[in-house]
């Protein structure tokens, strides 16, 4: 079952390269150096700039009202104990958000059903599984929210079928909650046997990264507003990507386009206008990206020998968790921790505060101010999976200045179950 599992998530374009048969799929992560950032909370290095690295295209914001004063920071600053989201287990990937209430959603699949769990008022969750038909599996859950309404998204696969199959009812789907807190039917979205990568909503509009199944599967930007679909090529893309939707209503794109590194997209309303994304390079992946009120761009990266790779790539003195920002005009960036795992990213639109998640051999959290040096600190000692779907997420809420870890912690039986952690 996991082997038809995994292909199915190949389908899903939840891998970041090409798997070859017979290629082993795991990679070791790099070991930390003395000076890494850890339990001690030791600040790293400050961000350099890359002075050869061309500027990315800009986009106009759109005009926004000046933001109210940030929330008076509670007394209370410790993280809190991890607490099992639901009772599902045998969980692979998840997705989380937070929405206008501060009400927190994580949506995991679990032995490829969808379990969907909100937080309650005592801090509890209540969770559901969201149906599928018989003999399918709904794998690489993502959340999205347009105003009161939440999102789910996923990638339906047969796991009885070639490469997660080719019938009529597989490909991305999604479903979305009524005004009485039921959920839609589910439906689908783009072509069939297509694979989700990522999935934004704004404004009502569905924006979605799919991996356009067939012999030399394509990566495309697909915007769907009520019954009209467009879909538009990502040129090279190739591996995880990630999306946002700016203030303009435009979206942008971090990805990998080999054999350079990283790139930046900006969708122009007739295609996707790209450039390099500076002091990145051919072994970076899994990108994480947001943007800040003013669309400038933050973005989130791992250097390490590329997962599902066969070239046998070793670890190197440069591997590490890297983050850069375009918010000057260039790209500048610099390295935050020796360690790699499942990261996450989110910017405070107030202060400015810079918000990331590191998960691997412990959970680990890292933050800075604009200008400021990183500083970071272990925040539980779990283990979490290394892999290409999503294994963890932070969330930022902005009424109240509260953070969302969530995240899959290795049980001794092998099996993942889905935590959260509070800060305060």
């Amino acid at each position: 079952m996991s082997t038809l599992i995994e292909k199915g998530r190949i389908l899903a374009a939840a891998v970041a390269v090409i798997v070859v048969a017979g290629c082993t799929a795991n990679a070791s992560p790099a070991s930390p150096s003395p000076t890494d950032v850890g339990a001690s909370a030791a600040p790293t290095v400050a961000q350099s700039p890359s002075p050869s690295a061309p500027a990315s295209p800009s986009a106009p914001a759109s005009p926004r009202s000046t933001p109210a004063a940030p929330p008076t920071p509670p007394t209370n600053t410790a993280w809190s104990k991890p607490r099992p989201v639901g009772a599902a287990a045998n969980c692979s990937s998840l997705s989380a958000g937070i929405d206008t209430g501060s009400r927190y959603h994580v949506a995991a699949e679990c032995g490829g059903s969808i379990v969907y769990s909100v937080s309650n008022r005592d801090g509890s969750w209540s969770s559901k599984v969201l149906a599928h038909p018989a003999n399918r599996m709904d794998l690489d859950p993502q959340i999205a929210f347009n105003g009161q309404v939440v999102y789910v998204a996923f990638t339906r696969i047969d796991p009885d079928g070639a490469c997660g199959g080719l019938g009529v009812d597989v490909g991305v789907y999604y479903r979305q909650t009524r005004p009485d807190g039921s959920w839609t039917d589910e439906k689908r979205i783009g072509a069939v046997a297509d694979g989700l990568d990522s999935f934004r909503v704004a404004g009502g509009i569905i924006h979605a990264i799919v991996l356009g199944a067939g012999a030399e599967p394509v990566m495309y930007y697909e915007i769907v507003d009520g019954t009209s679909t467009h879909r538009y090529p990502i040129s090279h893309g190739f591996g995880k990507m990630s999306l946002r939707v700016g203030q303009d209503g435009r979206a942008r794109i971090a990805y990998y386009a080999p054999p350079g590194a990283l790139r930046y997209a900006i969708f122009n309303g007739s295609g996707l206008s790209t450039s390099a994304i500076g002091g990145t390079r051919e072994d970076d992946q899994l990108p994480a990206l947001v943007l800040d009120q003013s669309n400038h761009a933050h973005l989130l990266w791992s250097r390490m020998p590329l997962l599902g790779g066969c070239a046998g790539t070793e670890p190197t003195p440069e591997d590490g968790t890297y983050y850069a920002t375009n918010a000057s005009g260039k790209w500048v960036s610099g390295r935050i921790t020796t360690n790699v795992g499942a990261t996450s990213l989110q910017v405070d639109e107030v202060t400015g505060r810079i918000h990331v998640l590191v998960a691997g051999s412990g959970v680990r959290y890292y933050t800075k101010l604009p200008g400021g040096l990183w500083g970071g600190t272990k925040v539980t000692s779990a283990t979490v999976p290394l892999q290409l779907s999503a294994a963890a997420a932070i969330r930022l809420d902005s009424a109240t200045g509260r953070l969302l870890i969530v995240y899959l912690a290795q049980q001794s039986s092998g099996l993942s179950k889905v935590y959260a952690i509070t800060k305060p």
